[in-house]
């Protein structure tokens, strides 16, 4: 059986030779292996390129062999539903979701959805565009 590292080695030295001739950016690499030109030794390589940017290998968990358990009975009962959450604060691009005929500031499936959830939903329109919505939440998520 052949050594899965003499393998990756030769891997390893295919790329190398790939990018010898030319200096690349990750980018260029990434679409030349894309058409298919690196294809096959940029995904068989992929643990070389990892372990190179110092990424090892993740665990997984083991799984249990033993089956669960049922009741006598055979059957499972279902899960028993949530509590609702409290308060939903919901922002929309304006005219994005779905009005009443009558009224307009009433929204069918934010009225479906406090009926079915229980939850109360704050629902707001002032998304005026991508990147207004960026720069508003781009702090929060930074922190």
């Amino acid at each position: 059986m052949p050594d899965p590292r003499d393998q990756l080695n030769r891997i390893e030295a295919a790329i190398e030779r790939a990018v010898a001739h030319d200096r690349l950016s990750r980018r260029a690499f990434m679409r030349r292996a894309g058409h298919g030109g690196l294809m096959a030794a940029s995904v068989l390589s992929l643990p070389a390129i990892l372990a190179a940017c110092g990424i090892g290998p993740a665990a997984s968990p083991k799984a249990s062999s033993a089956a669960p358990s049922l009741p006598a009975s055979g059957t499972v009962a279902p899960t028993a539903a949530p509590s609702p959450a409290g308060v939903l604060n919901f922002a929309n691009w304006p005219l994005y979701i779905d009005t009443d005929d009558k009224d307009t500031s009433k929204h069918k499936t934010i009225t479906d959805y406090e009926a079915a959830t229980g939850s109360k939903v704050t629902y707001t329109e002032d998304i005026p565009d991508n990147v207004s919505f960026f720069g508003k939440i781009q702090p929060v998520l930074a922190a």
